[in-house]
């Protein structure tokens, strides 16, 4: 008898529904047989699949696939085991463990996979976090070892390239690159899933120019095959009911779905017809409908600018399409009834923070499961006051949500208690944890009766609040009598700050805020109040842009200024340019642009110097070196506010609460000799480091 032949792996992802060449499916299969493990970078834009490729796999092998979503504020905890609130527990918490721990206790009896999705996402600092476990699948958690079974074990790395990698990171894994499939493999996916379906075939030679022209044009996001699948179903959708829907308004909501990339697809037709460039200073949804009406080559192995047949043009009628979703999530901050107010939000979350939108049950941290809305990100507490509209917006939605203050500690606990006019009621108390609620008796400021909200504290995670979204309003005004965020235009100020430092006034109000300061992982990392003018009246902008030494992305609600050591982006809104800055200082400048980028920072500040933090506990600013050997500390007006008398390059201020010391450098006034100030700032993270492992 013979034996049966093992299908080949190409075959075998045809078959799961992966269409790919035979020479890229080689290349996987050699990629899962490295040893001593397996790891993959998965290399390409957004949409070529990447993601979907280790779940066919995982498919094929008949085994379990454990996925984390990679993101900027990358945590070691995030990937491995986090702690979480546990009432059944008796500390309240327990250890949950999360994907790559999960995936190394599986690998011992069977082989499973695990995907770090979008890792160019991470600081450049996840990378070395992984070197240990990449070479050895070895890992460690309070002082217990964990090793998975290497040949079990199968890790993919997707990247969509906005970030290069470590060398050591590259040299451990194998990097494939996965590029927008020929049109030959898309139209064989779209003749398998409409097989036999005559009216769906007719649309087949347009939807390939659209694939096309999307692919050869400069869209941020070229069509997937789902989006021309959705083209495709809500086109027979239209013709089941009787309808006739209009080609461009198909390809907007389902392609396009916004003005920069419509526009992108306008320019690329234009280029492939006539080679000329689309004047887009007013946005109309004005495709060239007769570019879909030529005869595509379907067949060709690389993308080419041939035209197709497509059905007449016809008009569209309003459509709602449902929009739902069964797959699990993680934790969840925030539950809101399906609402268009909550998705715009989620939008506009998303195009605020330059991400794009794969699914559009997926956005942002959103995720819309059928009848509900669930964030998967905290918010943080500064935003009720610094997106005041955004909130007014989900007041009248049905709806719980999270913010988180992390920089609380109990002396603010007990002032937030003592300020919030008589309505707050503790429930528990004790050293690690404090929980208590906030009601609406008594003056409500016309807010509703019967409204509270939940409190916990926690020595770990600071202040939690679970809010429905009724009582926004009134845990707003709480936060503004309680001084944690005063006025949002206080707030922002950073020069007030900076003066009320200088001349030791500050006052309650900036205590929370400089703690939040002062606990950034860059050198600087704050939001103030923009210059409110557009980008071609303000000197700053054009100098840099001039000098030529930043990388500078603008876009129609964005004005990104990258310059390698740090990152400045504005924000616009219509009516008013910059209103909002970023900055974000990571290391060094360049001693050639030191002065012209400090000037540009500056301006960005809104300062006549650069500010930076660093916090730590209290009790370690009467064992700090400047103060062990005496004399250096000098103390005038405030009590709380200490200026170091021997550094003689920048001022030094140390500001005391009840349980933090912040401590603040800042340039002498119109210096520009930042390297200074950077230097004093990596001293005192060295001194911090060694002083709390001392504690």
């Amino acid at each position: 008898m013979s034996e049966t032949k093992q299908p080949s792996f190409h075959k075998q992802l045809n078959d799961v529904g992966y269409f790919c060449t035979e020479e890229f499916a080689n290349v996987i299969e050699n990629a899962l047989h490295k040893r001593p493990m397996s790891i993959t970078m998965l290399k390409g834009e957004a949409g070529t699949g990447k993601s979907y490729l280790p779940e066919k796999i995982a498919e094929v092998l008949g085994c379990n696939i454990y996925v984390k979503q990679a993101v900027k504020d990358y945590e070691w905890d995030d990937f491995v085991q986090k702690y979480v609130p546990d009432e059944t527990s008796k500390s309240g918490i327990k250890a949950r463990d999360c994907e790559v721990l999960t995936a190394i206790k599986e690998s011992k009896d069977k082989r499973v996979i695990l995907l770090l999705d979008e890792w160019d996402k991470t600081q450049h600092s996840a990378d070395a976090m992984f070197l240990e476990f990449l070479q050895t699948g070895r890992i460690s958690i309070s002082g217990k070892e964990y090793k998975a079974n290497l040949s079990n074990l199968i890790i993919f790395f997707t990247s969509n390239k906005d970030r290069e990698f470590s060398e050591p990171f590259v040299r451990r894994m194998k990097f494939i690159e996965v590029d927008h499939m020929p049109p030959s493999l898309v139209l064989k996916i779209l003749r398998n899933e409409y097989k036999g379906n005559k009216d769906a075939e007719s649309t087949f030679n347009a939807v390939m120019n659209l694939y096309n022209a999307s692919v050869l044009g400069d869209m941020e996001k070229p069509a997937t095959v789902q989006e021309l699948i959705d083209v495709i179903d809500d086109w027979l959708r239209y013709l089941r009911n009787g309808l006739e829907p209009k080609w461009e308004d198909l390809v907007y909501v389902n392609v396009t779905k916004g003005r920069r990339n419509h526009m992108e697809l306008q320019r690329a037709i234009e280029k492939i017809k006539s080679g000329e460039l689309q004047d887009d200073s007013e946005f109309s949804k004005s495709l060239d409908v007769t570019f879909f009406d030529n005869q595509s080559d379907v067949e060709a192995e690389t993308i080419s600018n041939g035209y197709g047949s497509m059905p007449r043009m016809m008009e569209m009628l309003d459509i709602s399409l449902d929009v739902s979703t069964d797959e699990d999530g993680g934790d969840v901050y925030a539950e809101f009834k399906r609402d268009d107010a909550v998705y715009t939000t989620a939008y506009e979350e998303s195009v605020d923070a330059d991400e794009s939108i794969d699914k559009p049950h997926f956005v942002s941290w959103y995720t819309i499961r059928n009848n509900t809305i669930e964030r998967s990100k905290a918010y943080e507490l500064r935003e009720i006051i610094e997106e005041e509209q955004k909130f007014n917006r989900l007041v009248n939605t049905d709806g719980t949500l999270v913010f988180n203050e992390p920089n609380a500690d109990k002396s603010d606990v007990a002032s937030f208690l003592e300020l919030s006019e008589n309505n707050a009621f503790v429930r528990k108390a004790d050293e690690n944890e404090i929980i208590f609620r906030i009601t609406a008796s008594g003056r409500t400021r016309n807010h509703e009766n019967n409204v509270e909200y939940n409190v916990r504290w926690t020595k770990d995670k600071g202040c939690e609040f679970i809010v429905p979204t009724k009582a926004i309003p009134m845990l707003r005004t709480t936060v503004r009598d309680v001084c944690w965020y005063p006025d949002h235009r206080d707030r922002l100020r950073l020069d007030n700050i900076c003066l009320n430092i200088y001349g030791e006034k500050l006052r309650d109000t900036h205590y929370v805020n400089l703690r939040t300061l002062g606990n950034t992982k860059n050198y600087l990392d704050v939001t103030v109040t923009g210059e409110g003018r557009p980008n071609d009246e303000l000197n700053h902008h054009m100098m840099i842009y001039k000098s030529n030494t930043a990388k500078i992305k603008e876009t129609k609600r964005t004005t990104t200024y990258d310059f390698g050591w740090a990152i400045v982006r504005s924000w616009h809104r219509k009516d008013n340019p910059n209103y909002k800055n970023h900055v974000v200082i990571k290391s060094a400048p360049p001693k050639e642009n030191e002065a012209l980028h400090c000037m540009f920072i500056r301006k960005k500040l809104g300062t006549n110097t650069i500010p930076l933090f660093i916090n730590m506990d209290s009790s370690l600013f009467m064992k700090m070196p400047t103060t062990a050997e005496g004399g250096k500390w000098l103390c005038n007006k405030s009590s709380r506010i200490l200026k170091d008398t021997v550094n003689k390059d920048i001022d030094v201020y140390c500001i005391n609460t009840y349980s933090n010391t912040t401590y603040v450098g800042m340039l002498k006034d119109k210096s520009e000799n930042l390297s200074d100030l950077l230097l004093w700032y990596s001293a005192m993270r060295v001194t911090r480091k060694k002083m709390e492992a001392n504690v």
